[in-house]
């Protein structure tokens, strides 16, 4: 794209006249901006998470595994502990819907619906929710990285 055009492009579009006239500030201002050039960065979401899950009223033991299943694809595994013992269930199909949010579908021999993780910077640790297909209320589903030793 030649000079001329960018300006008249910056100019069209309404931007500040120092990111008209420097190429490089606009393209740092899409690549951290536009939801696609962000989540092609692939931060480490992949690992093992302990934490917590509401379940039938109250809060239960899981260890959220997550890992790459391919270039751009993330799928996991999850053990819940309760008073009845553990129960394995899949995540699948999941999807970054911004850099820090991650939407999968889990699986168990309950039932299956929708889980939503919201990663801190680090992806260090989560705050997550989860529902049955179909329904509306929400239920907590959060956890840490457990690090190896």
């Amino acid at each position: 794209m030649s000079p001329t055009r960018s300006l008249c492009t910056a100019k069209r579009y309404r931007l500040p006249p120092c990111l008209r006239t420097r190429p490089t500030a606009l393209l740092a201002l899409l690549i951290t901006c536009y939801p696609p050039f962000a989540i092609a960065a692939n931060p480490n979401m992949a690992g093992d998470y302990v934490g917590q899950v509401e379940n039938a009223g109250k809060l239960d033991k899981v260890v959220t595994s997550l890992r790459w299943s391919g270039k751009d694809t993330l799928s996991g595994t999850y053990v819940l502990t309760d008073q009845n013992g553990e129960t394995k269930g899949r995540l699948k199909d999941c999807k970054r819907l911004r850099s820090q949010l991650l939407k999968c579908v889990w699986i168990d021999k309950y039932g299956y619906g929708d889980l939503e993780l919201n990663f801190d910077d680090r992806f260090a640790e989560f705050y997550g929710e989860w529902r049955y297909f179909g329904g509306a209320e929400r239920y907590v589903w959060d956890g840490a990285k457990k690090h190896r030793q």
